[in-house]
């Protein structure tokens, strides 16, 4: 059987990370964060993020914007019995609150996409997480879904 490539889904379970201003590169379009390393913690972003995107496999994506700081991670669990890998449980997207100690956070996983918010350093399953990029706070705060 062979499978065919369905263009507007080839994103999915990658993220978009838009960068303030108008120099190149004005985009970061991460792999399939499943399947290799998405490059978050790699990437040295050098420019605020004026939005932060993930795109679901059911033609849907996670829309960030208007954010002091964003942070992406991985719920992984493993094997300890067998020495196996890592499943990963669930993708984290988070959006600090300007000027607040709130943190807006999609929990992608278990086939739900749940959003909620806590505490700034509560964010990483009840402990803070590494790895934040500055955003471009004095846009409007959204964080919703909407269709591809």
């Amino acid at each position: 059987m062979q499978l065919i490539a369905v263009p507007k889904l080839q994103n999915a379970w990658s993220f978009k990370a838009t960068f303030e201003g108008d120099l190149p590169p004005r985009y970061y379009q991460s792999p399939n964060v499943l399947l290799a390393n998405p490059g978050w913690s790699d990437e040295v972003f050098r420019r605020s993020l004026e939005q932060l995107e993930f795109y679901l496999p059911t033609g849907h994506r996670i829309v960030m914007t208007g954010f002091e700081q964003y942070n992406f991670f991985l719920e992984v669990a493993q094997d300890l019995g067998r020495g196996g890998r890592g499943q990963i449980e669930a993708v984290y997207l988070c959006g600090k609150l300007p000027d607040q100690p709130v943190v807006y956070r999609w929990r992608i996983g278990g086939g739900r996409c749940v959003q909620d918010k806590v505490r700034w350093g509560m964010e990483g399953l009840g402990q803070p997480s590494r790895g934040w990029k500055s955003g471009v706070p004095g846009n409007k705060v959204d964080s919703l879904v909407v269709k591809w």
